[in-house]
């Protein structure tokens, strides 16, 4: 029952919301979890194959693992900083051009980037009118505070994240591989003079200090894939390929060479002509920017598949399978492919401007709240 454990009803809300589009086999009753702490840890998960269908990229996740995942939520004692961990983020996908068109997956991904979209926008409708609502309670101030405190100590410890795209489709003989790696990054709650500190609500400034250690940006030509490694293998190469101070990779081609530094951030709640909402100073060692001729040409080439991507994308249930054409012929199925894809516009045309299809708008309209 909720009321035993509050902590954990939170945190299972909070994953089913915001992780379980992400996650395959997310299931609450096999995490770590602290009653007393608060605290809920996810181990050796695995992302799904549509994880970034909500972004519209013209990828596919060939391979995704997080290592770890870990939220402190501390329920019985606001007073202490609420804290999230992610150890581990290996992300490796490749152009959707490349991947096998199946008609009942693709319908299934179309149908979970829709829901997707509809729980957002409904979130924020119901936002919205809690908002409305909020204006004429006069209880809330407790819970202001509450959220007040939770905010303005919010933790972030971030280790070994790599994102990896590889594409050996849009320069036919030369593939490469573009990525991005971070080997870690925290931000905590500060005081004025920039030390370690619990911020109360009532406080006038929000001070965080921000840290980054190696972020860079590789683009490598004519690359060897990495795709298929056993789950043990895969996830060592991937954290091997992550550039450090102490073990600097020597085989990527850096756009971005490894950066590392400092950020102070200070948002302030009462602004004025002099005082801004938020004031950021940034020190970074270096940073060095880099890019030569066959990277160039790359980059092109996988601007140009990703604008054929999106035509293609619009004619992809009706175009011709390899069976089709060994059964028709080359030719035939591919005119009959393009007299559809015609035929298919002109007939969507003049049913947007038809009669039917403004009833069966009009009706629509009248089943809306």
């Amino acid at each position: 029952m909720w009321w035993l454990d509050p902590g954990k009803e939170l945190l299972q809300a909070i994953f089913n919301r915001v992780m379980a589009p992400y996650l395959e086999n997310l299931d609450m009753n096999q995490v770590n979890y602290g009653i007393s702490s608060g605290s809920l840890t996810l181990r050796n998960l695995r992302l799904k194959r549509e994880a970034l269908d909500k972004f519209r990229l013209p990828v596919d996740v060939v391979e995704g693992t997080l290592g770890r995942l870990q939220l402190n939520i501390p329920w019985r004692n606001f007073s202490t900083p609420m804290k999230a961990e992610i150890d581990d983020l290996f992300l490796l996908v490749n152009p959707a051009a490349s991947s096998k068109y199946d008609p009942a997956d693709d319908e299934k991904r179309a149908q979970a980037a829709k829901q997707e979209r509809l729980r957002t926008a409904e979130t924020l409708q119901i936002q919205e009118q809690a908002q409305v609502n909020e204006d004429s309670l006069k209880n809330q101030g407790f819970v202001d505070t509450i959220l007040a405190k939770i905010i303005n100590n919010f933790q972030v410890t971030v280790k070994n994240i790599h994102i990896r795209y590889e594409d050996s489709v849009s320069v036919p003989g030369h593939p490469f591989a573009a990525g991005i790696t971070l080997s870690g990054f925290t931000i905590i709650s500060v005081d004025g003079n920039w030390e370690k500190a619990f911020i109360p609500s009532t406080a006038g400034a929000i001070h965080k200090l921000a840290e980054l250690h190696s972020f860079a940006v590789y683009f490598n030509t004519d690359s060897e894939s990495i795709r298929g490694l056993p789950p043990q293998q895969s996830a060592d190469k991937f954290r091997s390929l992550i550039s450090t101070e102490e073990n600097p990779v020597n085989e990527h081609q850096f756009i971005l060479k490894p950066v590392s530094g400092k950020g102070k951030i200070t948002m302030n709640n009462t602004i004025s002509d002099r005082v801004p909402k938020f004031d950021v100073e940034l020190d970074f060692e270096e940073i060095s920017f880099l890019l030569d001729n066959h990277q160039y040409r790359d980059v092109i080439s996988m601007v140009d598949m990703y604008h054929f991507f999106l035509r293609n994308q619009q004619y992809r249930k009706i175009r011709p399978t390899e069976e089709q054409i060994t059964e028709m012929g080359r030719a035939k199925a591919l005119w009959k492919f393009a007299r559809e894809a015609v035929v298919g516009q002109v007939h969507e045309k003049h049913r947007e401007w038809s009669w039917a299809h403004f009833a069966e708008r009009r009706a629509d309209r009248y089943e809306l709240p």
